[in-house]
């Protein structure tokens, strides 16, 4: 008994072949390519982020007035301010300096340059009025909560009245921002409404009194919120 084997008769069906091979050596090569691990990129060094300066707007010749840079946190940075101004004394370093206006009026531009240890650098500054009668910003007196016990102490799911007791020495109309770290504040004025949830602990209720000549003051009122009725 004679066996027959098959045979490839013809050039085109060897190329054919051949083909077929050389593209399973390449997704072979491919797929032990791609599972090389991956180089770490050492991330790019951010600039500080300064959110805004708090200063008055307006102080008489000789009178001294605390300047505050607020920046964004980081804390893998340590920041550096270095503050300059085109009159004056500045007094102080860091965040918070006191700035004393020159004898002359006029309007004077304090700016400062805060770096962090990366080389990151942000600039910003803030112009002050010198003037021999300055709009004075806002008086805020006291702020309490009217229904929490002993002003202190406050419960979850319930309704507190929060009132801020404010000023303007001008007159000025008054405008209030609100704000809270826990629950929610409802309305906006002297007088608003702080809803509690679910969460106890430490809230601060925070408020910025505002003129129409844009001097501000802030205050802050801290609030224990019991887990427990």
């Amino acid at each position: 008994m004679k066996m027959k084997f098959a045979r490839l008769g013809s050039r085109p069906q060897w190329a054919i072949l051949l083909a077929c091979l050389a593209t399973l050596i390449t997704v072979h090569s491919a797929c032990q390519m791609s599972t090389a691990p991956l180089q770490h990129q050492e991330p790019q060094n951010d600039a500080p982020v300064i959110l805004y300066l708090r200063a008055q707007k307006q102080i008489a010749p000789l009178e001294t007035s605390q300047i505050r840079c607020f920046t964004a946190e980081n804390n893998d940075y340590m920041l550096n301010y270095e503050w300059s101004a085109t009159g004056g004394q500045i007094q102080g370093k860091g965040d918070i300096v006191a700035w004393t206006a020159p004898d002359t009026t006029g309007e004077y531009t304090i700016t400062v340059v805060v770096s962090n240890s990366k080389g990151g650098k942000a600039t910003s500054s803030v112009t002050i009025l010198v003037t021999h009668e300055p709009n004075r910003p806002p008086i805020i007196h006291s702020m309490t909560c009217q229904d929490c016990t002993n002003g202190t102490i406050a419960s979850r799911w319930k309704s507190y009245s929060i009132l801020c007791d404010a000023q303007d020495p001008e007159g000025d109309n008054l405008t209030y921002q609100w704000s809270v770290t826990i629950g929610e504040i409802i309305g906006d004025g002297r007088l608003v409404t702080w809803q509690t949830f679910d969460e106890s602990g430490y809230a601060v209720i925070m408020v910025k009194v505002k003129d129409d000549k844009d001097n501000e003051a802030e205050g802050n009122l801290a609030i224990n919120i019991s887990c427990c009725d």
